[in-house]
């Protein structure tokens, strides 16, 4: 797991790189609205930083259900938190995921019990993330 968030502030899956990339989110639209045979493409812009201080940045096709935003905070290992994150929240070690709840206009996690609002007084553990519709560990 990574311990600092690189350039950007969204990762998602890449398919035909096997890894997670992080970077900048964003959309390739077809020109017809009402077309249901084109899919939005989901990309993910990577920024390599080269010698001399320049750059180079790369785009990378990611699952589109695996795009995943930074939500500005680490759990107790340092490891920085992204939307549909798993995660083991509170003393009573509650397993749930992140998500936005627009009821409570804030970052929470979604439990069997209900949410629990993220703040800066509750214990929170990162133990797994969504890929391709999936929960995974790790």
């Amino acid at each position: 797991m990574i311990r600092y968030v690189p350039l950007g502030s969204a990762k998602g899956y890449s398919e035909s790189q096997k890894k997670w990339i992080y970077g900048w989110h964003w959309e390739e639209t077809p020109y017809q609205c009402f077309e249901t045979t084109q899919k939005i493409k989901h990309y993910i812009r990577y920024q390599n930083n080269m010698d001399w201080g320049l750059t180079e940045q790369e785009d990378y096709e990611v699952v589109s259900d695996s795009v995943c935003y930074y939500i500005g905070i680490k759990d107790k290992n340092g490891v920085p938190l992204f939307t549909r994150d798993i995660v083991k929240v509170g003393q009573e070690e509650l397993i749930g995921f992140i998500s936005y709840s627009i009821r409570h206009c804030a970052y929470g996690v979604f439990t069997e019990q209900g949410i629990v609002m993220i703040n800066d007084r509750i214990i929170i553990e990162k133990i797994g993330e969504k890929k391709n519709g999936e929960y995974i560990s790790g």
